[in-house]
C-alpha cells in the first residue's frame, strides 16, 4: 500500500520480509535499539492515497528501546540492553 506525505512524497511500506531483515541487521547484542513511533488518522485504508501530514498526525511516542521495551532515560542508555530481536518474534 502506498502512502503520500503532506509534502507529496510517496512512501510504500517494505515487505514484512524486508522489515525483518532490517531488524536483524540492527540487532547488536547489548545495545539498545532506540525508536520513535507515530500514528496518523487513516479514515479509509483502501484509499489509494493516505495523507501522512501534520493535520492527520495524532500521536508520536518515544524514544524507547524496541528490544527491551523501556522508555529512554540517560540512566537506561548507560546500561546494556537485555532485550533481543529474537525475543520479539
Amino acid at each position: 500500500m502506498a502512502y503520500v506525505t503532506g509534502g507529496g512524497v510517496r512512501y510504500e511500506a517494505p515487505s514484512a520480509a524486508r522489515l525483518d531483515q532490517r531488524l536483524e541487521a540492527a540487532d547488536r547484542p547489548g545495545e539498545h535499539l532506540w525508536v520513535l513511533t507515530a500514528a496518523w488518522i487513516a479514515p479509509d485504508p483502501e484509499r489509494p492515497r493516505i495523507d501522512m501530514d501534520a493535520e492527520n498526525l495524532v500521536s508520536v511516542q518515544g524514544p524507547g528501546c524496541f528490544k527491551c521495551e523501556r522508555p529512554y532515560s540517560r540512566r537506561l542508555a548507560r546500561k546494556p540492553c537485555r532485550g533481543s530481536i529474537s525475543d520479539l518474534q
